[in-house]
Order: structure tokens, then sequence, then C-alpha cells
């Protein structure tokens, strides 16, 4: 039996004469197998072979000298793609592989394959019936492909099974020291287990692919429920509307009338709410169209103020609108653009004190892009907040919110608007003093490809 002490031996610090006398040695083996590569390298010292042994991975040194011979003798015309040829050539893949030498592998090695000593490792290193029914195959393809590229350092991972029948899987980084560039007598590779981390890794990605189906799920189920409820609201809201108008004559009973009106007014509200429900489930399940256009914003910014005019007017709140000259034209979704504004406006006024004032102001930046600010002077929100109600449903609960209706769809929405028709949306608050929105967009496409007009 071959004598494998040394890989048993209990681990002592080596005096400096045995360390170097053991660098010789392996130096020796070297310039026996392959006189002409290298006496000597920068790794030949103390220090590598300290390292070596008390590596936390595993860790061999291989020469690879004779496999390079055989690269080398291959006519380059006759070799268009290196990895397509090694395919193609299993045999001289097979030459290339058992030429490969194995001066030394770690402790850390033999123990990561379970083995018990050094002789078992070199004979599962010879076992090419191993090897070529698992990755290794592929692999060593890689790694040759790499190293005749000229590339020092070369990083792979592949499966492998152990001796007793153990799946696992493996982390490579390939060394080709300076000085054995040319005739890779010394190639240098450590072996980390990432079985457990592929295993995690694998276990996210299928965690990540059920919520994302479990999202599309519940965007399908809010899409789907949002349309069934319109049909019945929309009579509701029309019937109400009537026997509010008095279409028909006047009611006995003048209280009423004054339900009528409240019925409307409910109806509406969530009709509004589930036309909010629709475009969150559109967006969020990656169905939300987007139809950019040449939009004049003077207009639009009119446009969106005058949706809002009855609603500030109910909560005694004046809109101001304050705009630079030569604003150009903006490239977005005409539709969208109204909804992010509305928004903007419809939460500022929701959130401002009776008597303020909302301000709505459009400007140029720097680099050409039309910015919009809607401020509001309201209640504001604290700076830990601000994160959570651009969440969907996200509210902020204190003193002086808690009377404010919503579902908190608003901001999220026009976010996520902004970001679908590539603009930047931003929000700065302080608690009790007020909040400003930005958005900002490019201006008119040079040469649009969808229709254009103004809003």
């Amino acid at each position: 039996m071959p004598d494998t002490s040394r890989h048993r031996k209990p681990r002592h610090r080596k005096s400096r004469a045995e360390l170097i006398a053991e660098l010789e040695e392996q130096d020796e083996v070297i310039r026996r197998r392959k006189p002409a590569g290298p006496a000597t390298s920068d790794l030949d010292n103390d220090l590598f072979q300290t390292l070596f042994e008390q590596f936390p991975l595993g860790v061999t040194v291989e020469d690879y000298s004779d496999a390079k011979h055989i690269l080398d003798r291959l006519p380059p015309d006759g070799v268009d793609s290196m990895p397509a040829y090694l395919r193609a050539h299993p045999d001289l893949l097979y030459d290339m592989v058992m030429a490969i030498r194995l001066t030394d592998a770690n402790e850390n090695m033999i123990k990561l394959f379970h083995l018990s000593s050094y002789q078992e490792y070199l004979e599962l290193e010879d076992d090419y019936e191993h090897w070529k029914h698992t990755d290794w195959r592929n692999y060593y393809i890689r790694e040759f492909t790499a190293l005749q590229g000229g590339q020092k350092f070369y990083t792979d991972d592949y499966s492998d099974v152990l001796p007793d029948g153990t799946p696992v899987e493996l982390r490579c980084i390939t060394l080709l020291p300076r000085g054995y560039e040319d005739s890779w007598a010394r190639v240098i590779t450590t072996h980390e287990d990432i079985t457990t981390a592929k295993e995690t890794e694998r276990s996210l990605v299928r965690s990540l692919e059920e919520a994302k189906s479990e999202n599309r799920a519940k965007s399908e189920f809010l899409a789907n429920m949002s349309h069934e409820l319109r049909t019945p609201l929309n009579s509701i809201i029309g019937f109400s509307s009537i026997l509010g108008m008095e279409l028909y004559g006047q009611h006995k009973a003048p209280e009423y009338l004054g339900y009528a009106h409240n019925i409307q007014e409910s109806g509406e509200h969530l009709l509004r709410l589930i036309d909010d429900l629709l475009d969150l489930s559109r967006i969020e399940a990656d169905r939300m169209k987007v139809h950019p256009q040449t939009i004049n914003l003077p207009e639009a910014i009119a446009v969106g103020v005058k949706m809002l005019e009855i609603q500030a007017r109910n909560a005694d709140v004046r809109i101001e609108v304050r705009l630079t000259p030569l604003l150009p034209d903006v490239w977005v979704d005409g539709r969208h653009f109204r909804q992010i504004l509305v928004n903007l406006l419809s939460n500022a006024i929701k959130f401002s004190r009776q008597g303020n004032t909302v301000l709505v102001e459009a400007s140029v930046n720097d680099i050409g892009q039309a910015v919009i600010n809607v401020s509001d002077t309201g209640i504001g929100i604290a700076i830990e907040d601000i994160p959570k109600i651009l969440e969907p449903f996200g509210q902020v609960s204190h003193a002086l919110n808690r009377s404010h209706a919503g579902a908190g769809l608003g901001l999220p929405i026009a976010r996520s608007l902004t970001n679908l028709n590539d603009g930047h949306f931003g929000i700065s608050s302080t608690l009790g003093q007020g909040t400003t929105v930005t958005v900002r967009f490019a201006p008119n496409a040079p040469l649009p490809a969808g229709p254009s007009g103004s809003l």
C-alpha cells in the first residue's frame, strides 16, 4: 500500500529549513517531468507552501504542460472555435485530460471529496469514467479554452458526484502563476463547495417565481372584479343622477333629493376607486400600454387643473399655476400625463388646510427636461414615512390625516405611470409644513414613432 502518512500525521509548525527542503523537492519533481518549465516562480516559496496547507478551501497543484503540447500541435487553420473543436473530438479531449499530472492536493481537497488519503484522490483523478458523465467534460473544455486564450485567472462552476454518491456543486478558480504562462507546468486551482449556496439560490428563484405568479393572479382577479363591479355601479350612478335631477317630477319627501345626491357621490367615489384598482392591476401585470405623443405642456396642465376645480373649491383650496416661458413639448402618453397630474393635484388638495394654496410649477432644467412640481403647504409627511406612501395602499396614520378618505393609490399610480413613460418621480416633504412632488419628462422626440398632437 502506498505511503500516505504525510496526509495523516498531525499538523505542526514547520521550520524554515523544512519548508525550503519541501519546496526544493517539489521543484525537482517539476524539473524532472518538464525540464523546459521555469525553475522558480513568484509562488515557489515557503509562504506559498504554508498557505497551501492551511488554506480553508481545497487546493490542487497540477502540471498541464503535456496537455498544452497537444493543443500546440493542432493546425491553427483547422480550429475556428476551440470549444466546438474539443466537443467534436472527444478522443483529443480525453488525451489532454489524461495528460494532466497532479503534483499535490491539500488536506481540505481530500476532505472535500470525502476521501481519507492522498492516494485515494490520485485514483479518483485517474478515473476518466467518473468525470466524463458529469460536468467535468464541459469544465475542462472551458478551462483549456480560457488558458489558451491567455487568461491567467479563470473561474467556473461545475457539478460532480462524490465517490460515496453525494451530489456536489463546486466553484473553481484556476491560476496560472507568473513564469508558467508559456509552459503550463504549474496550474493552481481552488475548489469551493457551493452546494448549499446554489440550493439557496434556486429556492429564492422558485420563491420569486411563485410570488410573481401569485401577484399576477391577484392582478387578474382585481381586473376581473373591477370590470364586474363597474357595470352595476354605472347603473347606480345613472339612476341616482336621474333621481337627483327629478326628471320625472319632484319628490314628495324633500329628504329623497339629498339621498339621491349622496348615492351619486358615493357611487362616483367608488367608481374612482375601482378605476384606480384597475390601473394598478394593469401596471402590476405589465399590461398597461404606453402610447407616447407630443404633449403641449401649458395646455395639458390647464386641462388637469380644470378637472380639479370643483374638488379644490369644495375644500376651500386655491390652485395657482406658474409656467416659465418657452416650455418644450414633452414626449409622453397623454392619458397617463393627465392622470399623473390629476392624482398629484387631488392628493395635494386633500391634505391641504382650508384657505391654503396648491402650486403647480413647470420649467426646464439644464439638460432640457420638462420639470413639473406640485406643491402644497398642508400636513406634510415625515421622511421615514415617504417610502410607505409610495407603496400601493400605503397610508400614514396620525392625528392630522385620519379623517381623509382614500385607498392610498394616488401617489403609487402616479409614480408607476411616470416610470412607464421613462420619466423621473421624486418627493420631498416636511411634517407639518407641506409636500412637493416633482416629475420630469424628456422633451419631444426628434422623430416620434407615434401620433403627434396636443392633449
